[in-house]
């Protein structure tokens, strides 16, 4: 499964998979809340940080009901809750050896983006373990695009594989 993020403008991007366009991106980051809105076939979500230092993130759908929450475990941890679907997630940010947010389920990963080199170039990697919701790819990209802007800079397109 080919899993591609192509930037469409400054702040636009559109997730296709096997060359079939499955999601848009919009980031606008001079927002307070940091707000980016997020359409999966024909259905627009909104993504925006909440609470006094910025530090909870949700997802509502078009009627405002709340459809996932991100918010940390501890205050000093690298890590913080999914709340989707009625299940508790676990995001967890690392350097494996590169920066990569993950997506576990018990411990077992279920989604990760990441930095990695691959024939002397810097890439962007995702693996995963199956067919996953879109909303968390958009979730991962929301989070992982600043860092993918800082290293490849303002024209590129994100080609990634899915290793299963």
């Amino acid at each position: 499964m080919k899993k591609v993020w192509n930037k469409i403008s400054n702040s636009i991007y559109e997730f296709t998979i096997d060359g079939n366009e499955k999601a848009k991106l919009e980031i606008f980051p001079n927002t307070l809340e940091s707000k980016a809105t997020c359409e999966i076939q024909k259905q627009v979500f909104e993504i925006k940080r909440i609470g006094f230092w910025k530090s909870v993130l949700t997802i509502t759908d078009g009627d405002n009901q709340e459809v996932l929450k991100v918010y940390p475990e501890k205050w000093y941890a690298n890590s913080s809750i999914v709340e989707f679907e009625g299940k508790q997630l676990k995001l967890k940010v690392r350097n494996n050896p590169l920066a990569e947010y993950v997506i576990c389920d018990n411990d077992q990963e279920i989604l990760a983006y990441g930095l990695d080199t691959a024939n002397n170039e810097l890439k962007v990697r995702i693996t995963g373990s199956g067919d996953n919701h879109l909303l968390l790819d958009c979730l991962l990209w929301y989070l992982f695009a600043p860092v993918a802007n800082e290293h490849f800079g303002d024209t590129y397109t994100f080609m990634y594989l899915l290793g299963i």
